[in-house]
């Protein structure tokens, strides 16, 4: 606005303020001679800048007040198309707020945690099980070696009697091998147990 009302004075100015010309020299005057005394250029220019200055000053006085008043004018319509906005705003009735996709997206997500982790229990208690499972059955097939081989050790022991007592008949005491034999059955409790002893050695080394 200052700068509008700034432009519209200098045009005025420059309208009102035209070139002067130049000052012309005086003639001579001879001393018989009686001059009337014209009245110069800045006696009448000066009512005439005086006029054209007090209409320009009314013409910006017009044209401010005309733009305050449409700018007061601009105001008011916004405030009360505003106020109108509250009041329909107050009037319109609530809708309920729903809830948004990041709550949505939380519960989907806690539903599918705990349903992983109920399945990751249900997989680990099923890997429990079989655990237990196969460690019993390797216990059992454990317990069920010792059986044999304890079968075994006993069948092969009485393989060893059967062939200790074959071989104390066939022994001659008086032979050199009996004579020995009587020393190494020193100190067992009976012949039978030594002989078996003595027969699992040779067969060790013959092995």
């Amino acid at each position: 606005m200052d700068d509008l009302l700034a432009q519209l004075k200098a045009e005025y100015e420059e309208k009102d303020n035209p070139k002067k010309p130049p000052k012309q020299q005086p003639l001579p005057i001879e001393s018989s001679t009686e001059i009337t005394v014209v009245p110069t250029d800045q006696t009448q220019v000066s009512p005439t800048t005086s006029f054209l200055s007090r209409s320009e000053s009314q013409l910006l006085a017009d044209i401010k007040s005309e733009f305050e008043a449409q700018e007061k004018a601009e105001a008011l319509t916004r405030q009360q198309q505003s106020q109108a906005e509250k009041r329909r705003l107050k009037s319109s009735p609530q809708l309920p707020v729903l809830p948004n996709h990041q709550t949505q997206l939380s519960r989907t997500t806690t539903f599918l945690s705990r349903s992983e982790e109920q399945l990751l229990t249900d997989l680990k208690s099923e890997f429990q099980e079989q655990e237990k499972a196969e460690a019993l059955k390797r216990q059992q097939q454990l317990q069920e070696e010792q059986r044999r081989q304890e079968q075994i050790k006993q069948q092969q022991k009485q393989a060893l009697i059967q062939e200790a007592e074959q071989w104390l008949k066939k022994l001659k005491p008086r032979s050199e091998e009996g004579l020995w034999f009587e020393e190494f059955a020193y100190g067992y409790p009976s012949k039978l147990e030594a002989a078996i002893d003595y027969l699992q050695a040779l067969k060790e080394v013959q092995s």
